[in-house]
């Protein structure tokens, strides 16, 4: 085992990392590298727009994890590494290590003409307060939500907290009295969005959003003429 180790991304993934180590030694000096001593339980984001959660509820502090796993804290963001790798260079300084471990998490294409309108969700807390508080300042209009995956890692991609957003944004619609003033839009390139989860759950995830009276797109020709593009797991509010 090396004697240091550099692991960057307080998730969950970065997290279990740390656990691990330290059972597989006890004398292992490991560093954590984050822009603060915090888990943010991504999972429970879908819940925010509609005010069922908060920030605070999500934040989970990790100042006893980190003691208890004896763990050196860097608070800082990665800008870079050097060297093989073996310096990690952040906002605060640079990080030797013997070996490390990147569990940042994804990233999200940002490439495609008019991305600048949409608000990612996965992105995190931030996001998803956004979606929130557009929510509460459109008096009507059209909603649209929808998600793509990179043809090049078709693994990366999951689907499943857009189908959430969309049909919470929708009950928070009606429980508040004005879901008539909207109109629900829901786009995939895939034809069969959802696929992942078994043909009989696409079958029943159209048939729920006909009954909500959500419009759906799906294929590829139509979003690539669409005026406004989205990426990989992306909502979009904007008002008509």
């Amino acid at each position: 085992m090396n004697s240091r180790i550099a692991v960057l991304g307080a998730g969950f993934a970065g997290l279990s990392t740390v656990r691990e180590l330290r059972r597989r030694d006890p004398g292992v000096a490991i560093t954590l590298v984050a822009p603060r001593p915090e888990l943010h339980y991504l999972p429970g984001i879908i819940w925010i727009p509609g005010g069922l959660r908060t920030r605070e509820q999500l934040t989970v502090p990790l100042d006893r994890f980190f003691e208890r796993m004896r763990v050196q804290f860097h608070a800082a963001e990665v800008t870079g590494l050097r060297d093989g790798g073996r310096v990690v260079e952040t906002s605060a300084g640079d990080v030797a290590n013997d070996a490390m471990v990147i569990a940042t998490g994804g990233r999200f294409i940002k490439k495609l003409p008019g991305i600048e309108h949409a608000i990612t969700p996965c992105e995190g807390i931030a996001a998803a307060e956004r979606i929130r508080d557009r929510l509460r300042e459109m008096q009507g209009g059209t909603i649209a939500l929808g998600f793509a995956g990179n043809p090049n890692e078709p693994s990366a991609m999951r689907g499943g907290p857009m189908f959430e957003f969309l049909f919470g944004i929708d009950a928070q619609l009606r429980r508040e009295g004005r879901r008539e003033r909207f109109e629900l839009v829901f786009f995939s390139p895939a034809p069969q969005p959802g696929n992942r989860l078994g043909p009989k759950a696409v079958e029943h995830l159209l048939a729920e959003m006909a009954r909500r009276g959500v419009r759906t797109h799906r294929g590829t020709s139509w979003c690539a003429s669409m005026p406004i593009a989205w990426s990989p797991k992306v909502a979009s509010s904007r008002p008509t």
